[in-house]
């Protein structure tokens, strides 16, 4: 079942077109990854989809409602929360402060700081520590529970990986499976090749706006992948 996506998406800053007829979309269960380089518009697209760029109504539809022109919290309120690059934290709030950030949408659910720890125990010990204290890891480890904290149905990554240490990024994609089986479908933009088709179930590469490949990531050769998100 399809459950968030979109229709020719144009997507602007100011007079700057930044999207191009871009159709996605993320079905129940799915983790979806989108590629490609630097400025192709990937960062774009996920606030798009969150409200955080105005979008024409009926460019993007979520559980067959027309969202696009939604704000941010409405959005949010419905079942989309957001992992952002640079994590963005509250850096004067503590850990705990920080999750519980993630509940001003009031959504009922299973996630809490106790399920939280639970993904992230090294976030247990933490949990009084300021954001501006933690480490890279650490502070992703907390958004991505601050974005659970709100219950989503859809989960968006801009730059899962995004300078943290291999180790940690195995970590964190780990949970990604975990996720799925508690209900969340997942978005995820990551500059890694190899690593977006090894925890995805379908690739989308973006290049100057536009899509230029997409298919099931068990199918796409590398070699064809890494030349689309080249322009090769």
């Amino acid at each position: 079942m399809t459950l968030l996506q979109t229709h020719n998406l144009d997507a602007y800053y100011l007079d700057f077109q930044a999207l191009y007829g871009v159709s996605i979309s993320l079905d129940a269960g799915q983790i979806v990854a989108i590629i490609g380089p630097n400025g192709a518009g990937k960062t774009t697209l996920l606030r798009s989809l969150a409200g955080w760029v105005p979008v024409e109504r009926g460019c993007v539809t979520f559980d067959d409602e027309s969202i696009g022109g939604f704000a941010a919290e409405k959005v949010v309120a419905l079942g989309i929360a957001s992992v952002p690059e640079g994590r963005r934290l509250f850096h004067s709030l503590s850990v705990e402060e920080n999750l519980l950030m993630g509940q001003e949408s009031n959504r009922s659910g299973d996630w809490s700081t106790d399920t939280v720890f639970d993904l992230f125990p090294v976030l247990q010990g933490l949990r009084k520590r300021r954001g501006s204290d933690l480490s890279g890891g650490e502070q992703q480890m907390v958004a991505i529970g601050r974005a659970l904290m709100a219950n989503p149905k859809v989960l968006l990554f801009d730059e899962l990986s995004l300078g943290l240490a291999p180790t940690i990024v195995g970590d964190i994609c780990r949970t990604l499976p975990v996720l799925r089986d508690k209900g969340v479908s997942m978005i995820v933009v990551e500059q890694d090749v190899r690593r977006a088709l090894d925890l995805s179930d379908y690739v989308y590469c973006i290049l100057e706006g536009k899509i230029n490949l997409e298919g099931e990531s068990n199918e796409l050769a590398f070699d064809d992948v890494a030349n689309a998100f080249f322009g090769v």
